[in-house]
């Protein structure tokens, strides 16, 4: 998720372990300590993009980061404030930092990226895919009730109400989400299965700032069938295109170290296109900038483009995110599209 959410997150979380004892400081550190897993983000100022994909979201998100930095930090913060007389032991400490941390990576393994809770013991990336990594129905409530906690007295019974109230509301809302992933599951299988598609595989995946309008990503034996559709939609009709996977394009080099480590971050949701004598990657997870309405030009939201040295696909050249396209009638397009218009 976006780091206001895991801000917002955090200081909740701190604030339920250890806020009766220590105040503003319990949400102050929840805070710190909830968007501390994000500073690997950093690392792409050291690296090469393809290893920024590697790592973001590697090591420190998984649950042994959280088991080893809790003790640790859990003793720095006890030894600063026993000297000052605030209360909390070493353990309340150590159980804030972890909640922290831990909720952190949880909250990210509800969103499409991938997040590899269980490294180094295997490189799985947990996914859910049912709310997308900025979503301010999920964020805005939650941090209207911690700012609230916030000016309350520590002892109050309302500050402990409005921090829960925040808690359950932001739960809440992921549990809605996950049911709208059904919905909208069972809406496009039944699509699909009146177009009569041959479909190997089917995942689905919710659009920024809301979460009544998904896309799905079904792969067919020559490519990919990409349908959009809203909750808000007055019938079940889902408008459908299709591309081409174009995976001969890379055929011999599939255990090149660009396509190994891109197979692996896309998921197998990928294409490729070529733009003279350059590859470009595809992640079809991020869906389609624009391309839905009929004789319009697909463009895809996330792009890389491959590196080729001598005879092997070493890296990408840079992480391309066509911002600079999202036109006003492209936005237009979509909040149409949010509120179950059909396709212009």
């Amino acid at each position: 998720m976006d780091s206001l959410s895991q801000i917002v997150l955090g200081a909740a979380v701190g604030e339920a372990v250890l806020g009766k004892k220590v105040g503003n400081k319990a949400p102050l550190w929840g805070a710190a300590f909830g968007t501390l897993p994000d500073l690997d983000s950093f690392i792409s100022l050291f690296t090469s993009p393809l290893d920024y994909l590697i790592i973001h979201r590697g090591f420190s998100h998984s649950f042994l980061f959280a088991i080893l930095m809790a003790p640790l930090f859990g003793y720095l913060l006890h030894r600063v404030y026993s000297r000052r007389n605030v209360e909390g032991s070493r353990k309340e400490w150590s159980l804030l930092v972890f909640w922290a941390l831990l909720t952190h990576s949880l909250l990210d393994g509800f969103t499409s990226w991938g997040t590899q809770l269980l490294w180094p013991f295997t490189d799985y990336r947990a996914a859910i895919s049912s709310i997308h990594v900025i979503d301010p129905f999920y964020t805005l409530p939650f941090l209207v009730c911690v700012l609230i906690t916030l000016f309350l007295h520590r002892d109050s019974r309302a500050r402990k109400f409005w921090n829960r109230l925040g808690l359950y509301l932001s739960t809440a809302y992921l549990c809605f989400t996950l049911l709208n992933k059904l919905t909208v599951n069972a809406v496009f299988k039944q699509a699909l299965h009146k177009r009569g598609s041959s479909v190997l595989r089917m995942e689905t995946y919710p659009t920024p700032l809301n979460n009544a309008l998904w896309h799905v990503v079904a792969k067919e034996p020559d490519g990919y069938r990409l349908g959009i559709y809203s909750l808000l939609r007055e019938n079940y009709h889902v408008d459908f295109v299709f591309i081409p996977h174009n995976h001969k394009l890379i055929k011999g080099h599939e255990e090149d170290r660009a396509i190994k480590a891109l197979r692996w971050f896309s998921d197998e949701s990928f294409s490729i296109t070529q733009k003279g004598d350059t590859l470009v990657w595809n992640d079809l997870r991020f869906g389609i900038l624009d391309g839905w309405q009929e004789g319009r030009e697909i463009e895809t939201n996330f792009k890389l483009n491959l590196i080729k040295e001598g005879e092997e696909y070493t890296g990408i050249r840079s992480l391309i995110f066509p911002v600079e396209k999202i036109t006003q009638e492209r936005w237009d397009a979509f909040w149409r599209l949010v509120r179950g218009e059909p396709v212009q």
